[in-house]
């Protein structure tokens, strides 16, 4: 039997599918990625990386992809909806990967995965004309309606939060919680550079 090749952006998009099909933590699906993916630790970073800004942009994501796309978001496949998030991500989040990359990289996991030609199509054709119209779609801080700052919060906290607080301070702390994540630093024993990297860390005054 041939053996799968995974590429970080397939891997990302299967641990989404899985992780949403299981009703179980997430961490447990970034554990696997970290020790148990057959990839370069390069690699495995940014699957990571891709996974966990699907979580924390899902909504803004939502949005750009309703944006460009006549399909849906409802009546989507998971895995159809996780590939253009991933890609969404890449292309208004991550300012260091190309938007071509973006694009044919997510569609090649598609490809590789064995999905038909016309869902690889459709994700290809919305991709592109996210990126080709991407100075035109507003940011977080406008994304929302009336051109309100979209909070990526689960409804039932921020309209606890509302109600509690009021519109403009739930507004703000929201937001303060997105901008404000603390820097977090995972070593992996079986690459033996745990010491040294601590070390360093603490040098930097982690």
């Amino acid at each position: 039997m041939q053996k799968k090749v995974l590429t970080s952006r397939s891997l990302a998009l299967e641990t989404l599918v899985q992780w949403a099909g299981s009703g179980k933590p997430m961490q447990g699906f970034i554990n696997r990625i970290i020790h148990d993916a057959d990839l370069k630790n390069e690699e495995r970073q940014l699957a990571v990386m891709l996974v966990m800004g699907v979580l924390r942009e899902q909504e803004y994501l939502d949005i750009v992809v309703s944006r460009f796309s006549k399909t849906k978001l409802a009546k989507m496949k998971p895995l159809t909806l996780a590939a253009l998030r991933i890609g969404v991500v890449q292309i208004c989040c991550l300012e260091r990967i190309p938007d071509s990359a973006a694009v044919n990289e997510t569609v090649k996991s598609l490809k590789k995965m064995g999905q038909p030609t016309w869902l690889c199509s459709f994700v290809n054709g919305t991709l592109r004309n996210i990126a080709r119209n991407k100075e035109s779609i507003p940011g977080p801080d406008k994304a929302g309606p009336g051109e309100t700052p979209v909070l990526n919060h689960p409804a039932w906290l921020t309209a606890r939060w509302q109600k509690n607080f009021g519109l403009e301070q739930m507004q703000l702390s929201a937001g303060s919680i997105i901008r404000n994540l603390p820097s977090v630093f995972r070593l992996i024993r079986r690459e033996q550079i745990g010491r040294p990297w601590l070390r360093s860390l603490q040098s930097r005054g982690y």
